[in-house]
């Protein structure tokens, strides 16, 4: 186990992970009890299917082709319902603004049609994009 140099702060799994094995090489037992944090987990999780998954990555890429400078926004890190999937902007036609990428039959949330109902009102650009065929009529 690598012990961690100057300048860098071990993280307490490290730290009790290198006082067990210190323990063990003196042949003492002096941390029986000590055990690892055990990682939390909510249940078996399967695969996301949803169609809105696979088209987003079509979307990205044709955006890109065409020379637009894009971002996917993870909503679930700030806990910000209603956001948009992407921000795109390009700097040659001075347009900038969120995409919601949706299955041809998706329908809008309640807190993504408020967001489209503020950027509305801010006049901001927002979008809902349905196929890569409406990337090439952008």
């Amino acid at each position: 186990m690598r012990t961690p140099g100057p300048g860098e702060k071990p993280t307490i799994k490290k730290q009790l992970q290198l006082m067990k094995s210190i323990a063990r090489k003196e042949g003492r037992d002096v941390l029986p009890s000590l055990s690892l944090p055990k990682k939390k987990t909510s249940g078996p999780r399967g695969k996301y299917n949803r169609e809105e998954d696979r088209l987003r990555p079509l979307i990205i890429k044709a955006l890109r082709k065409k020379g637009y400078l894009v971002y996917r926004v993870e909503t679930a890190i700030n806990h910000q319902l209603g956001i948009p999937d992407l921000w795109v902007m390009h700097w040659a036609g001075k347009w900038a603004g969120w995409l919601e990428v949706k299955t041809p039959t998706g329908v809008l949330s309640d807190e993504q049609k408020a967001f489209m109902k503020y950027c509305d009102v801010n006049k901001v650009n927002c979008f809902v994009i349905r196929s890569v065929e409406e990337v090439n009529n952008f």
